[in-house]
């Protein structure tokens, strides 16, 4: 039994040290990626944290970030930036959507999220100036699988192979959209896909790989 922790958050010398610097499939530079840990949550910055935000608290609205927060049971999909307009948030139902078990055993049966009802807030979370009930429409699925060791970039130039990666597949809109994440122990987050249903066929939409890693971590 392993605890998926493992491979959603970086080891605590990498993340006190590196951050990554997420590249599209064309080689543009995209956004990068600090993760921070604590007994209740992880966050994803994906702008530069500011001094001193080593210690993990919710995001603020001008910092863009996803959140997810965990039990002993399940990781929860629980925030992420609005489209990235300044100051926007958005919040997962009441306390988060299930997105994946916190425990590895084998095979694991799909987890779905009938009410996908999301709040949109504009504010910080202490004091939100406004928000909206949103839905992304039919029941959310999430599942579990691996793949094949992806490439990390070095900043001394050197390529290195993750061990074999954990990928979670999170559909929803009706199944129309479908995104992967992608983790390596020892990295967390390396990876995230996109894909949009086409006459019954997923295409790839859009791809960030977070794999070239940087000096300077939280």
């Amino acid at each position: 039994m392993k605890d998926i922790l493992n491979y959603l958050t970086p080891s605590q010398g990498f993340a006190a040290n590196y951050h990554l610097q997420g590249v599209d499939q064309a080689g543009k530079l995209r956004n990068p990626l600090w993760t921070a840990c604590d007994a209740e949550k992880i966050v994803y910055y994906k702008s530069a944290p500011s001094p001193g935000a080593a210690g993990v608290r919710l995001a603020e609205p001008t910092m863009p970030c996803d959140v997810n927060t965990y039990d002993d049971k399940y990781v929860y999909l629980y925030q992420t930036e609005n489209n990235w307009i300044p100051g926007s948030y958005k919040q997962y139902g009441l306390n988060g959507w299930r997105f994946a078990p916190r425990w590895l055993t084998g095979s694991v049966e799909p987890l779905v999220t009938t009410d996908t009802t999301y709040r949109v807030y504009q504010g910080t979370p202490e004091k939100p100036l406004s928000s909206v009930v949103e839905t992304l429409g039919g029941p959310a699925v999430m599942s579990l699988g691996f793949d094949t060791p992806r490439r990390m970039n070095w900043p001394d130039g050197r390529w290195e192979l993750t061990a074999e990666p954990l990928v979670i597949t999170y559909q929803w809109g009706n199944l129309g959209s479908m995104e992967k994440f992608v983790y390596a122990p020892g990295y967390g987050w390396i990876e995230w896909q996109l894909w949009k249903l086409s006459n019954g066929i997923y295409l790839l939409s859009d791809m960030v790989m977070f794999n070239k890693i940087v000096a300077g971590g939280l």
